[in-house]
Formats: C-alpha cells, structure tokens, sequence
C-alpha cells in the first residue's frame, strides 16, 4: 500500500513538471525591453500565448483577415504598460481568449474594424493618440475601458456589447461615435467626460448609467432605452432627448429630475417637461407613508387632473362619474319625467314613471345624468326619493341625494378642467 501510494505521488509530481514546460513552451513572454511587431505576429502564428509588459513596441502590427473568413486568433494577448510606436491594426479578426492591453499606449493609428472579442477584453487606462476604430465590433463578454484617453475621439457604430461595457472615467475628446451601436447589457458611462456625444438610434438594451458624466454635447435621437436609465449627468446642456425616450426608464433620483425638468423648461419641450413633473409627482406620492394624508391627496390629483398637466383625465374620469350615476338611475322608479299637458302650464306634483323596458330605462337615465353633471338642473326630469340600495334593513343613497352628489361632482371636474387646459394653452 505504501509503494502504490508512493508511486502515485511520484507520478503526479511528474505531471505536474511536464505541464508547466508545456505551458512555458507555449507562452512567449517580453518585459522591459524593445520588441519587433514582426516576433509577435510570428509568436501567435506558432499559436503560442503573447505576455508583454512594459515593453516599446517598433514597426506595425497588423494582422488582417477577410470580410467573410475572419482570420481566428487562438492565443490568450496580454499586452500591458507597453507603448505602440507605429500602427496597430486587426481588421477582421476573431479572438477566441482574453485579449488585455491595460494602462498601454498607442502612438498611431489602431483600428479593430469589425473584429470579435469573444472572451473577455480590457483596455483600462489605455491611451490613443489617433481615432481607433471599432467600427462593427462585436464584444461577446465583458468588455473595459475604464480611465481610457481618447485624444482625437472614438468610433464604435455598429458595435455589439454582448457583456457588461465599462467606459467609466474615460476620457474622449472631441467624437464618440456610437451610431447604431448596440448594447445587450449594462453599459456604465459614469465619470465620462466627452466632447459631441453621438448615440443616435443606440439600442440600450440593459441598464445604463451615465452618473457625474460630462458631454458638452450629446445626441440620443433614435435611441431605445430598454433598462434602468441613470440619467444623471454632471451638467445637463445640448442633449437630444425625449422624455417618451426616458419613460418607463429614467431612475427616480430627485435632484436629476428636477434637473432634467429645468432643462426641458428652458428648451421649450414643454410636453416633455410635464412628463418629468409626472414622474416626479407620482413618485414623490409612491414614498410617503401609507398614514400620510398627502399620500391620497396625491393620488386624487393624478386621477383627476394629473396634477395639472393633463385634462385629458379630467374628461375620462367625467365619462366615467356619468355612466355610473347612469346606471344607478336606471333602476325602476329612480327618476321620474314630469308630465306635460299640452296647452297648460306644468303641473307640479304631477309625475309619469320611466319606461319599463331597459333600453328606454337606459336612454333616459342616461340623459338626465349628463344634465345633472353638466348644468346641474333636468327640467323635464325629476329624482325620486327611493333609495338605491333598499332591503329590509338597509336603506342607503336616495336618489335626490345622488343627483345633488353628481351636480357638485360636475361643477368641481368642469372648473378643474378649465383651469388645466387654461394652463396648458398659456404654456
């Protein structure tokens, strides 16, 4: 037992060995020195994994694939702290691992025109001194440009973000470009600072967060917001955006949305303006306590007038007081027409009963419920003094009663909804 023990052991040391040469083999490592473009290029075509660190990197590294036929990169690229003196380009390739170029510099121009990423990728702390080009990139997993410096901009329209994308402090100057770029998860732009920010027809399909973001411009037309957005920016000015945009979306922090509100004020979107006030109102109502009066208060004012902002409910919830006081009245001997004699003058004290059937029933109640809300006052129709709800020991809401309710109703809705529309005509 003690042999087979001691065998086993042996064996798996020697395992062990031979793994770690195979492994050294097959990684090509550089640090603190200069290196030929040409000996890297040459390093992944052996298929063996690249380690740089702290390196200058002369002559250009451009591998270049075709459109249909993506040349595959197998190696695992980690190039960190290193500096690229001349061009560094990847045009239609496909990178099976991770691929790093953390806290490197690149001189001139680089470009990753419709490349994949198909493990993770970083490029945090990355500096361009030329417009790199991520035109039609795809980033299957996470994907980081934490702290990078952009000098002459950024391009990534038609890029897909299958991953979480971290552009977090990132600085780029003058364009980023994201036309028709897609993100499929949560992108953070928290801490950017950009010169013209193009996000035209962008499809943010998971959550976004552009918190203490600065953009001196910035441009979102077209673009879907599917997730949570944080829209809170360091300076809210020249932004393309709508609220239809944001709603549904926008995350409730109050002093972004009075910012936000502020902004569309002053750039005349007044209909986007009052969609903020709705916003704000309605959650403003949804965080008092269930004891808080105003809680309710708050909630009748969005039922009846949206808190001033829309006369629309004032006439929904009118339609709606007028088919129910509609269908009380139709109950038998609810109201009563008063019977005209031809040639006479009325005579008081003197009633006909309503129609029978459910129909005439129906018409009638329907009629004097539009009169009573509207004008107050039915001349050829009066209530009884039945009650709606009667048995033998309950007697509840007689019908004079109800139409004085719904006459009140009437006045206080028609007032409130002059007021409203007045509002937003002056506006």
């Amino acid at each position: 037992m003690f042999k087979k023990l001691v065998f086993f052991t042996v064996l798996i040391f020697v395992i062990q060995i031979a793994w770690k040469q195979d492994a050294s083999a097959k990684a090509w490592e550089r640090h603190n020195t200069t290196v030929q473009a040409d000996s890297i290029l040459a390093a992944i075509d052996q298929g063996k994994d690249v380690f740089i660190d702290s390196c200058e990197i002369l002559d250009p590294l451009v591998k270049i694939g075709a459109w249909e036929n993506p040349d595959t990169i197998r190696n695992s690229i980690r190039i960190t702290h290193t500096t690229f003196h001349d061009t560094v380009s990847f045009l239609s390739c496909c990178f099976l691992r991770d691929v790093c170029f953390d806290s490197s510099i690149f001189l001139e121009r680089v470009s990753f025109f419709h490349t994949t990423f198909n493990d993770v990728s970083a490029f945090s702390g990355v500096r361009f001194h030329n417009l790199p080009s991520f035109f039609l990139s795809v980033f299957t997993q996470e994907v980081n440009f934490s702290g990078a410096t952009f000098s002459e901009g950024a391009a990534f329209s038609g890029a897909i973000f299958g991953g979480y994308a971290s552009f977090a402090g990132a600085t780029i100057r003058t364009l980023a470009e994201f036309f028709e770029a897609r993100f499929d998860t949560t992108v953070n732009f928290s801490g950017v600072k950009c010169g013209l920010g193009q996000f035209v027809m962008v499809s943010f399909n998971g959550d976004a967060f552009f918190r203490d973001a600065s953009f001196e411009k910035t441009n979102f037309r077209e673009a879907h917001f599917r997730g949570i957005v944080d829209f809170s920016l360091k300076e809210l000015k020249d932004i393309a955006v709508s609220w239809d945009q944001l709603k549904g979306h926008l995350w409730f922090f109050k002093p972004t949305v009075y910012k936000l509100m502020k902004y569309f004020e002053e750039q005349r979107q007044l209909d986007d303006a009052d969609g903020v006030y709705l916003f704000l109102k309605k959650n403003e109502t949804f965080e008092m306590k269930w004891y808080e009066l105003t809680k309710y208060w708050g909630y009748l004012m969005w039922v009846t007038c949206g808190y001033g902002v829309k006369p629309q409910n004032t006439i929904y919830l009118s339609i709606i007081i007028i088919l129910v006081f509609t269908l009380f009245y139709t109950k038998s001997d609810a109201i009563k027409e008063i019977e005209k004699e031809f040639g006479h003058r009325r005579k008081r004290g003197r009633f006909r009963a309503v129609h029978k059937s459910l129909g005439s029933r129906f018409y009638n109640a329907l009629y004097f419920s539009v009169n009573t809300f509207i004008i107050g006052v039915v001349c050829d129709w009066h209530p009884t003094d039945d009650f709606l709800i009667k048995t033998k020991k309950i007697r509840l809401f007689k019908f004079r009663t109800l139409s004085m309710i719904e006459g009140a109703l009437g006045w206080i809705l028609l007032v409130l909804f002059v007021v409203t529309l007045t509002r937003k005509f002056i506006r």
